[in-house]
């Protein structure tokens, strides 16, 4: 399974590189679909939190609920960082700045990496 999903994660990848986000987006929701483990709620999280959601002809829309849900959806199967970080950014984004702290405490605690959620 863990092939499969990788490849899948190569193949959105490559997607991305060639600015196709409504593929990319399919692909994630496939991964969610066939692989429903935190990293793959994570990824698509990530991809609705930063990129937005894209129709068909590549129409860029708000997708900030829908990435709240699907990251909290992540944090729940299993304790990601960058879960908890990309969370604490849609918080940031929509002036919830109380709860975007504690996004970030808890991913920095986790990965002191992350020093933008230290900043």
């Amino acid at each position: 399974m863990e092939e499969k999903l990788q490849s899948l994660i190569r193949e959105v990848k490559t997607k991305l590189d060639e600015a196709n986000m409504y593929q990319a987006q399919s692909l994630l929701r496939k991964a969610v679909k066939d692989y429903p483990c935190a990293e793959s709620f994570n990824n698509l999280g990530v991809f609705y939190a930063f990129e937005g959601r894209y129709d068909r002809n590549e129409n860029r829309y708000n997708a900030y609920f829908r990435a709240e849900r699907v990251l909290k959806q992540a944090l729940s199967k299993s304790f990601l960082p960058s879960a908890e970080l990309a969370l604490g950014y849609l918080y940031f984004t929509r002036k919830r700045y109380k709860k975007a702290v504690r996004c970030y405490q808890k991913a920095y605690c986790e990965n002191r990496d992350f020093s933008t959620a230290y900043n």
